[in-house]
């Protein structure tokens, strides 16, 4: 996995690299993306901002643990 720290910010994110997600798909939504990741991998998807985790899921869910 790709990792990014900003001790600044206090922010740890983790992308998972783009060869997991090719076989698997496609995913009807990932419910903890970041807007800023290097790539999409559903047609719908929650950040942070919208709180994923309390949204209702439907569908082939990505939920990177």
């Amino acid at each position: 996995m790709n990792t990014t720290f900003d001790r600044q910010q206090g922010k740890e994110e983790w992308f998972t690299p783009i060869t997991i997600f090719q076989p698997l798909q496609p995913f009807d939504i990932d419910v903890c993306s970041q807007n800023d990741a290097p790539h999409q991998i559903a047609e719908k998807y929650y950040s942070k901002l919208e709180d994923g985790l309390n949204k209702e899921w439907k569908g082939f869910v990505w939920c990177n643990p």
